[in-house]
Protein backbone atom coordinates (compact mmCIF):
# COMPACT_ATOMS: atom_id res chain seq x y z
CA UNK A 1 0.00 0.00 0.00
CA UNK A 2 1.10 3.27 -1.29
CA UNK A 3 -0.20 7.01 -2.15
CA UNK A 4 -3.77 5.46 -0.69
CA UNK A 5 -3.83 2.40 -3.11
CA UNK A 6 -4.19 -1.43 -2.26
CA UNK A 7 -2.09 -3.60 -4.19
CA UNK A 8 -3.90 -7.15 -4.34
CA UNK A 9 -0.82 -8.43 -6.28
CA UNK A 10 1.08 -8.65 -3.32
CA UNK A 11 -1.20 -10.92 -1.66
CA UNK A 12 -3.09 -12.51 -4.87
CA UNK A 13 0.12 -13.28 -6.36
CA UNK A 14 0.30 -16.25 -3.92
CA UNK A 15 -0.38 -18.98 -5.13
CA UNK A 16 -1.47 -20.28 -1.61
CA UNK A 17 -3.27 -17.73 -0.86
CA UNK A 18 -5.06 -18.21 -4.51
CA UNK A 19 -5.90 -21.78 -3.85
CA UNK A 20 -6.85 -20.94 -0.56
CA UNK A 21 -9.66 -18.21 -1.16
CA UNK A 22 -10.37 -20.72 -4.39
CA UNK A 23 -11.38 -23.36 -2.18
CA UNK A 24 -13.59 -20.76 0.20
CA UNK A 25 -15.19 -18.96 -2.59
CA UNK A 26 -16.28 -22.76 -4.59
CA UNK A 27 -17.82 -23.97 -1.31
CA UNK A 28 -19.76 -20.98 -0.71
CA UNK A 29 -21.54 -21.75 -4.76
CA UNK A 30 -20.87 -25.62 -4.87
CA UNK A 31 -24.76 -26.49 -4.54
CA UNK A 32 -25.75 -23.07 -6.78
CA UNK A 33 -25.42 -25.13 -10.19
CA UNK A 34 -22.72 -22.91 -11.14
CA UNK A 35 -21.63 -23.81 -15.22
CA UNK A 36 -19.19 -20.98 -15.95
CA UNK A 37 -16.95 -18.30 -13.65
CA UNK A 38 -16.70 -14.50 -14.97
CA UNK A 39 -14.19 -11.88 -14.53
CA UNK A 40 -13.09 -9.11 -16.20
CA UNK A 41 -9.08 -9.26 -17.68
CA UNK A 42 -7.62 -7.95 -14.83
CA UNK A 43 -6.00 -9.04 -11.59
CA UNK A 44 -9.06 -10.92 -10.75
CA UNK A 45 -8.39 -13.65 -13.28
CA UNK A 46 -5.82 -15.85 -11.47
CA UNK A 47 -8.80 -15.63 -8.37
CA UNK A 48 -11.67 -16.28 -10.64
CA UNK A 49 -9.48 -19.27 -12.54
CA UNK A 50 -8.54 -21.12 -8.63
CA UNK A 51 -12.28 -20.91 -8.13
CA UNK A 52 -13.47 -22.63 -11.50
CA UNK A 53 -10.76 -24.87 -10.80
CA UNK A 54 -12.81 -25.98 -7.33
CA UNK A 55 -16.02 -26.42 -9.25
CA UNK A 56 -14.61 -27.69 -12.23
CA UNK A 57 -16.27 -25.48 -14.98
CA UNK A 58 -14.92 -23.36 -17.39
CA UNK A 59 -13.35 -19.42 -16.88
CA UNK A 60 -15.16 -17.18 -19.32
CA UNK A 61 -12.98 -13.12 -19.61
CA UNK A 62 -15.13 -10.58 -20.25
CA UNK A 63 -11.98 -8.27 -21.76
CA UNK A 64 -11.87 -4.74 -22.51
CA UNK A 65 -10.90 -4.85 -25.86
CA UNK A 66 -12.43 -6.61 -28.15
CA UNK A 67 -10.10 -9.58 -29.71
CA UNK A 68 -10.77 -10.61 -33.03
CA UNK A 69 -9.29 -14.36 -31.76
CA UNK A 70 -12.09 -15.07 -29.67
CA UNK A 71 -14.93 -14.26 -32.27
CA UNK A 72 -18.01 -12.92 -32.58
CA UNK A 73 -18.64 -10.92 -28.97
CA UNK A 74 -21.19 -8.94 -27.59
CA UNK A 75 -19.95 -5.48 -26.38
CA UNK A 76 -21.31 -3.12 -23.66
CA UNK A 77 -20.37 0.08 -22.25
CA UNK A 78 -20.89 1.39 -18.74
CA UNK A 79 -19.98 3.79 -16.48
CA UNK A 80 -17.28 2.84 -13.91
CA UNK A 81 -18.08 3.48 -10.38
CA UNK A 82 -14.94 5.29 -9.11
CA UNK A 83 -14.01 7.18 -12.12
CA UNK A 84 -16.91 7.96 -13.26
CA UNK A 85 -15.34 7.52 -17.20
CA UNK A 86 -17.33 4.74 -19.88
CA UNK A 87 -15.78 2.01 -20.29
CA UNK A 88 -16.32 -0.52 -22.62
CA UNK A 89 -16.14 -4.46 -21.92
CA UNK A 90 -17.01 -7.24 -24.80
CA UNK A 91 -17.27 -11.18 -23.89
CA UNK A 92 -16.79 -14.09 -26.28
CA UNK A 93 -19.90 -15.77 -27.64
CA UNK A 94 -18.41 -18.93 -27.24
CA UNK A 95 -17.52 -18.86 -23.60
CA UNK A 96 -20.76 -18.45 -22.41
CA UNK A 97 -22.80 -21.88 -22.78
CA UNK A 98 -26.58 -21.45 -23.63
CA UNK A 99 -27.98 -22.50 -20.05
CA UNK A 100 -25.32 -20.74 -18.22
CA UNK A 101 -25.37 -20.15 -14.69
CA UNK A 102 -23.04 -17.99 -14.16
CA UNK A 103 -20.90 -16.88 -10.49
CA UNK A 104 -19.11 -13.17 -11.48
CA UNK A 105 -15.54 -13.04 -9.38
CA UNK A 106 -13.44 -10.52 -9.14
CA UNK A 107 -10.31 -9.71 -6.99
CA UNK A 108 -11.89 -5.61 -5.08
CA UNK A 109 -15.09 -3.83 -5.41
CA UNK A 110 -15.93 -0.50 -4.63
CA UNK A 111 -19.08 0.75 -5.93
CA UNK A 112 -19.88 -2.48 -7.88
CA UNK A 113 -20.45 -0.86 -11.14
CA UNK A 114 -17.94 -3.24 -12.90
CA UNK A 115 -19.99 -6.03 -11.23
CA UNK A 116 -23.28 -4.60 -12.37
CA UNK A 117 -22.08 -3.99 -15.66
CA UNK A 118 -21.03 -7.31 -15.90
CA UNK A 119 -24.33 -9.09 -15.07
CA UNK A 120 -26.07 -6.60 -17.56
CA UNK A 121 -23.72 -8.52 -20.56
CA UNK A 122 -24.57 -11.60 -19.21
CA UNK A 123 -28.23 -10.99 -19.21
CA UNK A 124 -27.62 -9.97 -23.52
CA UNK A 125 -26.89 -13.76 -23.21
CA UNK A 126 -30.16 -14.36 -20.97
CA UNK A 127 -27.56 -15.89 -18.18
CA UNK A 128 -28.60 -16.53 -14.74
CA UNK A 129 -26.03 -14.76 -12.28
CA UNK A 130 -25.92 -16.63 -9.77
CA UNK A 131 -24.11 -14.41 -7.25
CA UNK A 132 -21.58 -12.38 -7.31
CA UNK A 133 -17.75 -12.96 -5.19
CA UNK A 134 -15.08 -10.40 -4.60
CA UNK A 135 -11.93 -10.62 -2.39
CA UNK A 136 -12.05 -7.68 -0.84
CA UNK A 137 -14.95 -4.77 -1.02
CA UNK A 138 -14.06 -1.56 0.93
CA UNK A 139 -16.79 -0.59 3.69
CA UNK A 140 -17.77 3.22 1.63
CA UNK A 141 -19.97 3.16 -0.23
CA UNK A 142 -22.36 1.53 1.54
CA UNK A 143 -24.89 1.12 -0.72
CA UNK A 144 -22.97 -0.58 -4.22
CA UNK A 145 -24.63 -1.33 -7.34
CA UNK A 146 -25.14 -5.10 -7.57
CA UNK A 147 -28.21 -6.01 -5.46
CA UNK A 148 -25.92 -9.09 -3.34
CA UNK A 149 -22.36 -10.05 -3.22
CA UNK A 150 -19.75 -12.14 -0.97
CA UNK A 151 -17.27 -10.52 0.19
CA UNK A 152 -13.74 -12.20 2.22
CA UNK A 153 -12.19 -9.15 3.20
CA UNK A 154 -13.72 -5.42 3.88
CA UNK A 155 -11.33 -1.95 3.73
CA UNK A 156 -12.05 0.18 6.09
CA UNK A 157 -10.13 2.75 5.95
CA UNK A 158 -6.58 3.42 3.00
CA UNK A 159 -4.25 6.33 4.40
CA UNK A 160 -0.68 7.18 3.71
CA UNK A 161 -0.28 6.06 7.43
CA UNK A 162 -1.75 2.62 6.40
CA UNK A 163 -4.40 0.19 5.77
CA UNK A 164 -7.92 -1.09 7.82
CA UNK A 165 -8.95 -4.40 6.73
CA UNK A 166 -10.76 -7.08 8.32
CA UNK A 167 -12.77 -9.78 7.76
CA UNK A 168 -16.24 -9.13 5.86
CA UNK A 169 -19.50 -9.49 8.00
CA UNK A 170 -20.38 -12.94 7.99
CA UNK A 171 -24.17 -12.44 6.18
CA UNK A 172 -24.14 -11.67 2.50
CA UNK A 173 -25.09 -8.29 1.79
Amino acid sequence: MAGEFVYLSDVLGDPDVLDFVGRLVSARFQDSGVNVVVTVETKGITLAASVARYLHVPIAIVRRDQRVTEGASLTTHYVSGSAKRIQTMSLSKRLVPSDARALIVDDFMRAGATARAVAQLLAEFDAEVVGTAVFMATAMPVAKMVDSYVALLQVNQVSEAGIEVCPYPLSES
